[in-house]
């Protein structure tokens, strides 16, 4: 919680939900939250509960209601595209959309822990707001889930043995789409290697479609491979994470 709008820095927030109103009513199936309140938080906190339904105060009411609110209605057919239509293409519009949605999805989640944590700073939240400016060190990515057992969010806070890099993934999905949003913030930004230190699980690059910034337009979807059930779920949010900074509860690796 803060008590300034972290877009506009009005000094007033109001408790919103971190979803729409959409998301909510299309799925009402009981799912997992898995977070790290702050950076020495152990264990992290992981509960069976409708993330969809989390709410939290971070935004003032002009902002939820202006242009987030319109932010939200342009989302929502291309979302639904991916959940409804067996094969769809994205152009760089949709592609767009889709990234601006879910890292606007990412700040507001984000807040839901503590403020030493956030990766986010002021300046960008700013110029996401006023400009549409996804900040930069910011990539995401979509993939097909198969057996969901219902919406699932998850956020690991990173950091690279070598280096000063830090960083943040955040993880959420429902129905049978997910969306990973990493943010980094490079030590050195000229020299960061932290988007290539993917530690090896599965084959994420037939997986996930990079949709910010995306590598190929038009995209097809859906991907060449999906994820299946929990198990790959906790994969994919655990990808960035090399062991040695893996939580003590997470699953192991083959």
């Amino acid at each position: 919680m803060t008590s300034n709008c972290i877009f506009c820095g009005k000094a007033e927030t109001s408790k919103e939900h971190a979803f729409p109103e959409w998301l909510m009513n299309r799925y009402r199936a009981p799912g997992s939250l898995e977070h790290q309140r702050s950076l020495h938080a152990v264990p992290r906190i992981k509960k069976r509960v409708d993330c969809l339904r989390i709410t939290v105060e971070c935004v003032c009411r002009k902002c939820n209601n202006e242009w987030m609110s319109g932010l939200q209605a342009r989302a929502i057919p291309v979302i639904t595209r991916l959940l409804d239509c067996p094969t769809c293409t994205l152009d760089t519009h949709d592609c767009k959309t889709l990234a601006l949605w879910a890292v606007m999805s990412t700040m507001v989640l984000e807040t839901f822990n503590e403020a030493e944590t956030w990766r986010f700073t002021d300046l960008e939240r700013c110029l996401f707001h006023k400009c549409e400016q996804i900040p930069p060190f910011t990539r995401v990515w979509t993939a097909k889930w198969i057996a969901s057992p219902g919406p699932f969010y998850e956020s690991h806070n990173q950091a690279t043995e070598k280096s000063s890099d830090r960083g943040t993934v955040t993880t959420f999905a429902f129905g049978n789409l997910a969306f990973q949003v990493l943010k980094v913030v490079p030590h050195n930004p000229k020299m960061s290697s932290f988007f290539v230190a993917t530690w090896p699980g599965l084959p994420w690059d037939q997986i996930m479609l990079q949709v910010w910034e995306p590598q190929v337009v038009p995209i097809c979807w859906p991907p060449l491979m999906a994820i299946h059930g929990e198990a790959d779920f906790d994969e994919l949010a655990l990808r960035f994470s090399p062991p040695s900074v893996e939580d003590s509860d997470s699953p192991e690796r083959s």
